[in-house]
C-alpha cells in the first residue's frame, strides 16, 4: 500500500477474491438483509433487501476511492518537500494535508504544479490526474452518500444533497456498470502510481500515456425530478 509521500508498489492480483471486478462466486450469494429491525429506522424496514452484488460493488468503489486518494496525497506531499524521495518528514507533511478536504487537496495540488519546474509533458500528465481524481471524487461521493432502492427499472438511487432539489437517479441494475466504474477507477489508480514512480523516485521510470479519464456518472446519469402536488384550495 501506498503511505502518504511513499512508494509502495500495489499490483493487483485478480485471482484474488477481493479482486476489483465483480466475481461469480459474489454473485451467487443470497440477497443483502438488514441485521433487524430493532437497529435501524423504520423507513428502512419496508425497503427492499438490495442485492449483495450490488453492497458489494460499492464497497469496492469505495475501496478504489480510498487507494486513488492515498497515491493523491503522495504525490502533493512530494511536490510540497514532505515525501520520501526528497528525505524529509512526512509527518510533518501529514499535518499539513490531513485537515484539508478533498477539494482543498486538490486545490493545493494544482497550485503545486503550476509553482513547480516540471516540463510540459509533466505538468499535462499531473494535472490530468488531478482532473480524473476530480471525476473520480464526484462519482464516488455519489456512490457512497446515496440510499438505495430496488425497483423494476434499476436501482433508484437519491443522495442527501438531492433532498433540498427533489431529484434522483437511477443506476443500470446490471454488473457491466458496476464493472466498468471499477475498471475506471483502478485505471486513474494505476495512472498515478506509474506517474509516481516516473516523476519522484530517484530512479524514474517512462512518463506514463495519459488514459482516457473516467465516465463523469453525476453527467452520464439523468435526473429525475420528484413532482410535488400542490395543495387543493379548500375554495374558502
Amino acid at each position: 500500500m501506498c503511505g502518504f509521500g511513499g512508494v509502495f508498489r500495489r499490483r493487483r492480483n485478480t485471482s484474488s477474491p477481493f479482486s476489483w471486478s465483480l466475481s461469480l462466486g459474489v454473485s451467487r450469494m443470497e440477497n443483502y438483509s438488514w441485521p433487524g429491525p430493532r437497529t435501524i429506522p423504520d423507513y428502512l424496514v419496508k425497503t427492499k433487501p438490495l442485492p449483495r452484488e450490488l453492497v458489494h460493488a460499492v464497497g469496492v468503489v469505495v475501496i478504489a476511492w480510498n487507494d486513488i486518494e492515498d497515491i493523491h496525497v503522495g504525490i502533493l506531499l512530494e511536490m510540497l518537500g514532505f515525501g520520501l524521495a526528497t528525505g524529509a518528514s512526512s509527518r510533518l507533511g501529514s499535518r499539513v494535508v490531513d485537515p484539508m478536504g478533498n477539494r482543498q487537496r486538490g486545490d493545493l495540488f494544482r497550485g503545486a504544479v503550476a509553482e513547480l519546474a516540471f516540463t510540459t509533458k509533466v505538468t499535462s500528465a499531473l494535472l490530468a490526474f488531478q482532473s480524473q481524481y476530480d471525476i473520480c471524487l464526484g462519482n464516488r461521493n455519489l456512490i457512497a452518500h446515496s440510499r438505495y432502492i430496488e425497483e423494476e427499472d434499476g436501482i433508484l438511487i437519491s443522495s442527501y444533497k438531492a433532498i433540498p432539489h427533489l431529484s434522483y437517479r437511477y443506476i443500470p441494475d446490471d454488473t457491466e456498470f458496476w464493472e466498468m466504474t471499477i475498471s475506471e477507477m483502478q485505471r486513474v489508480c494505476t495512472f498515478g502510481e506509474d506517474l509516481m514512480d516516473a516523476v519522484f523516485v530517484p530512479l524514474p521510470s517512462p512518463l506514463p500515456d495519459i488514459p482516457p479519464p473516467p465516465r463523469d456518472l453525476l453527467k452520464l446519469l439523468e435526473v429525475h425530478k420528484i413532482e410535488m402536488r400542490q395543495p387543493q384550495s379548500s375554495g374558502a
